[in-house]
């Protein structure tokens, strides 16, 4: 965010994308997006999605999250249009919980003993992800509901 805001990129940022320009964020690239981080703190990020960025709060679970996940789809895209089915990489350690301040933007919701919001889309061309985009195609149990009662038990 440093380097964003000393090279004067912030507010031009902001600016592209409530123009709805194609737009690709990865990883880090979505979560500057956000209001602020806990991974950075007293930092704030860009701020046009509503929300803040946090550690994985799963006591029974491994962080950082690394492996191969599922995820369920909160709206029609093409995004993972050629992907159905498929498994995605993630190696991270803070996510963003899905909230009402940010539903308009969730494109995609995975669980790791949490939901969280792994894509984000509002514009048919802006668009960002923490997932690596690698799929691992193998038939999966979830039917594309982005619904807490879809994931199998």
């Amino acid at each position: 965010m440093a380097v964003l805001e000393e090279r004067g990129y912030i507010e031009p940022l902001r600016e592209y994308i409530a123009q709805d320009r194609p737009f690709l964020g990865i990883c880090i690239g979505m979560q500057t997006l956000f209001e602020a981080s806990e991974e950075t703190p007293g930092v704030k990020g860009v701020g046009v999605i509503p929300g803040t960025v946090t550690r994985f709060d799963v006591p029974d679970l491994s962080v950082p999250h690394i492996g191969w996940n599922e995820i369920r789809n909160c709206k029609p895209s093409g995004v993972w249009e050629y992907y159905k089915g498929s498994r995605y990489y993630f190696v991270h350690s803070f996510c963003v919980l899905p909230s009402e301040e940010n539903k308009e933007w969730q494109l995609s919701i995975t669980d790791y003993g949490t939901e969280f919001v792994s894509a984000v889309q509002k514009a048919p061309d802006s668009r960002a992800i923490f997932v690596f985009p690698v799929p691992f195609s193998q038939p999966t149990l979830l039917g594309g509901q982005c619904r807490s009662d879809s994931v199998p038990s």
